[in-house]
């Protein structure tokens, strides 16, 4: 089993092709329908791209700020591939976050065998009351340069590696997922899909501003996968500020609502990713184009049913 130790404290409209002025649109009408498109690319923020030419960590400026990234991807053939944005979870800026979730994944290898583009950025380092500096995203206030971040990194790897803006994945584990909540609340028209480790909205904690992470409705529907580990799912663990389950449910309800495709899974594992939700979390990634149906919604979850269920 997989064991993360990164905790946390841790639509547009359907366009459609339409007959050319004076056309009646009969039998002779070659026009095909557009497919959905995902929002436009933004420029850097700061005018550069961090140096992508081979996989490894890189920093550079971000709205102003030095960033971190980790980048994997099969050299020589990145055209195309689909894009998996990977969030860590909370932990200290010693730790080095990003190359500490890179090693423990083996991404490169990740990135060759899947194969695709996988991009860990790094979150800032934050000063938390009664916890002390950590890295953490932006789910206890301002989200703006994290998604700046994102926004900049998307431009970057598509532009520079070629990678397909059509198959962007936001995955994420603790507060890395709960920062992929965020990521479907605020940049939904960008994703193809999303997958949620142990994530959620609308939790509290004992510091101002609290609730945090309030649901709001995204911008387009997003075929989502959700993992919670049961009982002991928590954070911190055997004090449980946080139950993971609760949150993720909560998402699930406003995802549901507003109809989105669904899959839940639940473990019982607690916090952590097991290898069935990792390998099921990858398949997720791969599966799904901007815009279109899930083959999941269509095919069913296969080997999956014994611990999930699409959500109805």
């Amino acid at each position: 089993m997989l064991r993360t130790t990164l905790f946390l404290c841790a639509g547009a409209a359907l366009l459609v092709g339409c007959p050319p002025s004076g056309s009646g649109g009969g039998d002779d009408d070659d026009t095909e329908p557009q497919l959905p498109q995902p929002a436009a690319l933004a420029e850097p923020s700061d005018g550069e791209c961090p140096d992508l030419s081979s996989p490894g960590v890189e920093v550079f400026s971000s709205g102003g700020t030095d960033r971190k990234v980790v980048t994997a991807f099969p050299e020589g053939e990145t055209e195309g591939l689909p894009i998996i944005f990977f969030f860590h979870g909370l932990t200290t800026p010693d730790q080095n976050p990003a190359e500490q979730m890179a090693n423990a994944l083996d991404l490169q290898e990740l990135a060759e065998d899947l194969p695709a583009i996988i991009v860990i950025p790094e979150a800032p380092a934050t000063v938390m009351p009664l916890v002390g500096e950590v890295s953490i995203w932006g789910i206890l206030g301002d989200p703006t340069a994290d998604l700046t971040l994102y926004d900049d990194l998307r431009a970057c790897v598509v532009n520079e590696l070629g990678g397909d803006i059509r198959r962007v994945t936001s995955a994420g584990f603790s507060g890395g997922a709960l920062w992929t909540a965020q990521m479907l609340m605020s940049r939904a028209d960008t994703l193809a899909a999303a997958v949620s480790f142990s994530g959620g909205v609308e939790f509290e904690l004992p510091i101002d501003g609290s609730p945090f992470l309030t649901y709001q409705t995204p911008a387009e529907k997003v075929p989502t996968l959700l993992v919670a580990g049961g009982e002991t799912d928590e954070w911190p663990q055997g004090f449980g500020l946080i139950d993971f389950v609760s949150t993720t449910d909560t998402l699930q309800g406003g995802l549901r609502v507003d109809g989105h495709f669904l899959a839940r899974c639940d473990h019982d594992a607690g916090h952590t990713i097991t290898n069935q939700a990792w390998g099921f979390g990858q398949d997720w990634a791969m599966a799904h184009e901007y815009g279109i149906e899930s083959p999941f919604a269509t095919d069913g979850i296969g080997d999956q049913e014994s611990w999930c269920e699409v959500v109805e």
